[in-house]
């Protein structure tokens, strides 16, 4: 699978444009602002329905205009689909599959697999507990509908307990643990699936991420990923046993929104302990095993997004990079940068298409 085209209307800083791709590598090139980090986001918004970068789909929109569509077509082995992705002001967002509107964008979600590497991913992976949630969520979304369902549901009814938390702790209702309960119930319910898929995913995710680490680092170093769940046995009894701390925090302090993936190098902290160097090759080793397992489990190689990576890699970690991609990723790959030339030895056994904007 592969996007063949892609057109752009009224998307950030591309009033009116349009790019052809082939299905090995596309070298973006441009000075910074003309618009190269915006083609990879485009594309990612027909495969996810969202912005990688962007918080709001509003924020797409070219300024002084009230709409925003990508277009794109993809091809698979049984044939050509065309995707658009389109959002108004007032209309809010709509996806097209081959000019029929897509009733429900989660059930959507799965048919377009990608990954995507931006620069400030070494940053937020490192030191954000929940920046890494939402990496990993978008790998297991992409792969399980179930999780997705259940990630979905358990967020709208945190949502609506923590409110509800808000009221009691405010005074606007009288506590009674009738309220609560029936969030409880539902908690317990997701987020024992939600729980599930990640422990399982991460048993069988750590292998592929030491052994992607080895060939990107070269050194004798022991990367390390540990996911400690915060769901519990019976949850739904627990989260009833801690109304009162709950209320008196104005929100719920305990469930699978507060799970912890921690990142470590020989045992200790990335965070705290590990070099500049080290931790971007975790971060890169993190993206690239996550690609080589929705290779693995979906049997198609995703789509591959790298934007701007030569700003956060030096050359020996680039050379690095670029032989593991020449020999281990099978799939399309999208790469932005200022300066074409670096990427020489990426070409090897390759075809390229440069496209300069």
């Amino acid at each position: 699978m592969y996007i063949q085209s892609l057109a752009l209307t009224f998307f950030r800083n591309h009033i009116q444009k349009q790019f052809e791709f082939i299905a090995d590598i596309n070298l973006i090139t441009g000075l910074n602002g003309t618009g190269k980090t915006s083609i990879l986001d485009a594309i990612h918004c027909l495969g996810l329905t969202k912005s990688y970068l962007q918080h709001l789909d509003r924020e797409n929109i070219t300024y002084g205009y009230d709409y925003t569509a990508v277009e794109g077509k993809f091809v698979f082995q049984t044939g050509i689909d065309t995707i658009r992705y389109a959002y108004h002001s007032k209309s809010g967002k709509k996806i097209w599959l081959n000019q029929v509107p897509v009733p429900n964008l989660s059930s959507y979600i799965g048919k377009i697999n990608l990954l995507f590497f931006a620069p400030y991913d070494v940053y937020s992976l490192v030191e954000s507990h929940e920046a890494r949630k939402r990496s990993f969520d978008l790998v297991l979304s992409q792969l399980y509908p179930e999780y997705l369902h259940a990630l979905m549901q358990y967020q709208k009814v945190l949502k609506q307990r923590n409110a509800l938390l808000k009221q009691i702790q405010e005074s606007k209702y009288t506590y009674t643990a009738d309220l609560l309960v029936a969030y409880d119930t539902l908690l317990d319910q997701y987020g024992g699936v939600i729980s599930t898929y990640r422990s399982n995913f991460f048993a069988s995710f750590e292998p592929i991420f030491q052994d992607t680490y080895s060939k990107l680092c070269h050194q004798n170093e022991l990367p390390c990923i540990e996911y400690i769940s915060q769901h519990k046995p019976n949850f739904s009894k627990y989260l009833l046993a801690h109304h009162t701390r709950d209320i008196a925090a104005g929100r719920t302090l305990s469930g699978v929104h507060k799970d912890e993936i921690i990142f470590k190098i020989n045992h200790l902290l990335a965070k705290n302990f590990a070099s500049q160097g080290q931790q971007k090759t975790f971060v890169l080793a993190v993206k690239l095993a996550q690609y080589l397992y929705i290779a693995e489990k979906n049997l198609c190689s995703p789509i591959l997004l790298l934007d701007d990576i030569s700003d956060k890699l030096d050359p020996t970690r680039l050379t690095h990079l670029f032989s593991f991609l020449n020999a281990y990723i099978k799939g399309q790959i999208f790469i932005t940068d200022t300066h074409g030339h670096r990427f020489n030895l990426l070409t090897m056994g390759k075809n390229v298409n440069i496209i300069e904007l």
